[in-house]
This record gives C-alpha cells, structure tokens and sequence, in this order.
C-alpha cells in the first residue's frame, strides 16, 4: 500500500460554469490562476478536462496543456475518454502524466492502453465493462481483479496503475457509500500493494445539501480503508486538513513532518 495521499485537483474541468465560461471567451489566465490555486493549496496533480466542448476537445486540450506546462511544475491528468485527444495531450507533457482512464469497455480499452504503453504513462482504471455502471460489490470487485491482471499482463507495472470503484451519489442509493467502502478494504487487502485506490470524492454527495460535509467524512472513512489518491477540490481547506490529520493517525505521515510543515503554513485548520 502507497503510505502517502496523493491529491489530484478536479477544478479544470469544463463542467464547472466559470471553466467553461472562461474557455469560451478564451480567458486562459483564469484557467492558469486555477491551476496555481490548487498547487499551492497541496494538489500533487492537476486534472484537465474540456470535454464539454466535444468538437474542439483535441484542440482545447492541447492548447491548455502547453499553457499550463508553461506555468506550473505540477504534472497533470489528461481526463478524456477521447483516445486522440488523449494522444495528443500526452505527447505535449513535459513529465509524466496520469490518463483518466480506461475500463473493460471493448470501445475504449485498446485505444487507451496503446497510449499508455507508448508514452509510458500512469493509468486510472475505471470499475467499469460493457454492461455499464456496476452497483454491486461484487460486480467492482470482478471487474477490479481482471483490470489489474490484463494491465500487469501488458506490461503495465502495478505503481502506475489506479483503480476506480467508482461512486454512485448517495441521493441515488443510500447504501453506495458503505458499498465502495467495502470494495476499497477488499481491493487493498488483494489487490499488489504497489496499486492505487482512487475516487472522485464528491460524488458521493451530489444532489444533497452541505455536500462538503459529507465528502470530508466520506474521504476519512476511505482513507481508514485503504484508498491513497483522491480527485477533490484541494481549495476546501477543511476537507484538506481532515485528510492531513488523518494521515498522521493512521500513521501515513513520517515523523509528522508533513503535518508539521502544513501547520507552519497555516493549512491545519479547526
């Protein structure tokens, strides 16, 4: 198991209104002011996703990949179901970036790995196969086990490999959450301990009122379970705090030194 938390910043994402605003008036400083907003809020990785624009995608995402390789040090994930956008993208990274994702769906799986095998790359496997969203334990866990296999089988080594369970809102099934924390425990007690848990966290609490408290409990009960990277929004400092904290008690923080240099920065929060 990844003894540390990697946080992956979710805030480019042409989903979000003032992202898509901004890219439709071309205001790229906002998108760059973004970025360095969830670096400096502790984002190890930055997520760029412009799938909104569907025609333009290829074009949006490379031009917004090379302004902000121009800007930050922090590595980015290409977030595309888009194989040639991917490719594009990925060819423009100046370090090693993290491909959001690939699944067991006939439709995407070649493409995708093709490219993480060229450019040797980070993937996020998505708990996902033909039949559609899983909603049962099982089902993810099945889906887990022969991802890791066909990818470790391709080459791909287990520590660039990310694994999904994928979270289902909780305002859609009230017992998705204790689902996902299952699979999660399962997953890392079989799963290569080189490989890494990951989710969007805030999923689980769409469409329910004081989201950013549901996702701060949720992100410490996975963190108890197993999971090591989340894809959040890095500028909620408490949400940041709590997962701080929480890896000093679980042991995930050496010498407390990442608590410590947190605290000294202000970023410990009550």
């Amino acid at each position: 198991m990844n003894n540390t938390v990697t946080i992956i910043g979710e805030r480019i994402n042409s989903s979000r209104k003032s992202i898509k605003e901004a890219i439709e008036v071309r205001n790229f400083n906002f998108i760059v002011e973004e970025a360095k907003k969830q670096v400096f809020a502790g984002a190890d990785y930055i997520d760029v996703n412009v799938g909104s624009f569907v025609e333009q995608e290829e074009e949006l995402l490379v031009e917004i990949v090379k302004l902000l390789q121009d800007n930050i040090d922090t590595p980015l994930v290409i977030d595309s179901p888009n194989a040639k956008a991917v490719e594009k993208a990925v060819k423009e990274c100046r370090k090693p970036p993290i491909i959001n994702s690939i699944s067991l769906e006939s439709s995407r799986y070649r493409s995708i790995l093709n490219i993480v095998k060229n450019y040797n790359t980070e993937i996020i496997g998505l708990c996902m196969d033909d039949r559609g969203m899983p909603m049962t334990k099982e089902e993810r866990l099945s889906i887990a086990e022969r991802l890791v296999n066909e990818l470790v089988k391709e080459g791909i080594p287990e520590e660039k490999i990310y694994i999904d369970p994928l979270i289902v809102p909780l305002s859609t099934d009230s017992m998705q959450a204790k689902i996902v924390l299952e699979v999660v425990a399962e997953l890392r007690r079989n799963m290569p301990k080189k490989t890494h848990l990951i989710c969007g966290l805030s999923n689980i609490s769409y469409g329910l009122p004081l989201r950013k408290v549901i996702n701060r409990v949720f992100a410490i009960s996975l963190l108890l379970n197993g999971m090591d990277t989340f894809i959040l929004d890095p500028l909620e400092e408490k949400l940041m705090s709590d997962i701080r904290v929480a890896c000093l008690i679980l042991g995930r923080d050496e010498l407390c030194m990442n608590y410590l240099q947190n605290f000294r920065a202000g970023r410990i929060v009550e």
